[in-house]
């Protein structure tokens, strides 16, 4: 199946206006599906058209993949502050835990002696 492009994308990649295409569409030239032009058929419309810059659409789908990465980003990783306080928060249940370490050795140790 030839990848679908919207009609104004069409219209930008073989360079017309978009009423062009809707004319061409409606005069039965070129065949749509759901307000979408398959290549192969705008190709067929269109056989000088050259659609090979897609310069402009790749960087569009650059930007949207680095705002689609930084937001997942943001939402995976807390910021600096939360991370200190839990940081804090952990160390002190650390140093806790090791004290009452400490205190079930001390304590079975002198179970043992007795």
């Amino acid at each position: 199946m030839s990848q679908l492009l919207s009609l104004s994308r069409a219209a930008r990649l073989v360079g017309v206006n978009r009423s062009e295409l809707q004319k061409r569409v409606k005069q039965g030239d070129l065949a749509t599906f759901d307000g979408m032009v398959t290549v192969d058929n705008l190709l067929a419309a269109y056989p000088s058209a050259q659609l090979e810059d897609n310069t402009e659409y790749s960087r569009v789908l650059l930007i949207k993949e680095r705002a689609f990465g930084k937001r997942v980003f943001e939402r995976a990783m807390p910021d600096v502050e939360t991370l200190a306080v839990r940081l804090k928060e952990l160390s002190r249940e650390l140093t806790l835990s090791q004290l009452q370490v400490k205190q079930y050795k001390i304590l079975l140790d002198r179970l043992r002696t007795n």
